[in-house]
């Protein structure tokens, strides 16, 4: 009986290594989205023209003087400025059409990557303790 479970306990501890494994690059793909969004973008005010759906409409003016209006995705249900009121937007340099708010780029990005690395080191953790107790059931300790 203890070596069917040790076997069971081994094979969670596999499950967990690949959930880990997982996790951490997806964690490191959005860090390195998150850096590749930091780098080549500018952060500029832009003013609310208006509320649509999912969608926010900002006016903006480029360092170059150039004034552009850009739809801004919500962050979430509580995202419904009113018309004139401003907000700190990102948008890409190379891009001007890809805009960004300034939480969802420099914040809320490198601080999801982050979690997501400390689910994987969970997962390492879980795969250890599995591990373990494979190896105390089987070897009778």
């Amino acid at each position: 009986m203890n070596i069917l479970l040790g076997a069971l306990s081994a094979l969670v501890a596999l499950l967990f290594l690949w959930g880990a494994r997982v996790v951490a690059g997806k964690g490191v793909a959005v860090l390195r989205e998150a850096r590749r969004e930091m780098a080549g973008g500018v952060t500029v005010r832009g003013t609310c023209v208006g509320v649509s759906g999912t969608r926010n409409s900002y006016r903006f003016v480029t360092p170059d003087g150039a004034t552009r209006v850009a739809q801004v995705p919500r962050t979430g249900s509580l995202d419904t400025p009113k018309a004139g009121s401003t907000a700190l937007l990102r948008y890409r340099k190379d891009d001007p059409s890809v805009v960004t708010t300034f939480g969802a780029t420099m914040i809320a990005m490198p601080l999801g990557g982050f979690m997501t690395l400390v689910v994987a080191l969970v997962c390492a953790v879980g795969a250890a303790v599995c591990g373990f107790l494979a190896y105390a059931l089987v070897a009778g300790v």
